[in-house]
């Protein structure tokens, strides 16, 4: 098992982070499978637009050897082929900050 962090201010109010593991199983009973690594990165960016608004944006990035995804046609029919795949997801966020009552002293 390998991790990697890293954490920045890239600009005033502007924050990126990510985070790579890196896994082998090396105990696999199938000795073939004991050479693939298995990846998961992960990438965060974090602005803070004014005192009441933020935005973020993230990403993650997967592969598993062990993970198995089927093949589709042009018509979206699953076909019988396939294999493992880099899967990929990523997001945006909007966040609206609001205080409500008096400040604490």
């Amino acid at each position: 098992l390998f991790i990697a962090a890293f954490q920045k201010d890239v600009f005033e109010n502007v924050n990126l982070s990510s985070k790579l593991t890196l896994f082998d199983n090396y105990t696999d009973k199938v000795s073939s499978n004991r050479d693939n690594v298995d990846v998961n990165f992960n990438l965060t960016l974090n602005m803070q637009i004014n005192k009441w608004l933020t935005t973020s944006f993230f990403a993650n990035i997967i592969y598993d050897h062990n993970i198995f995804i089927y093949d589709r046609d042009n018509e979206g029919n699953q076909l019988l082929t396939g294999g493992p795949r880099t899967q990929i997801s990523e997001g945006f966020g909007i966040g609206l900050t609001a205080k409500f009552g008096d400040e604490l002293k």
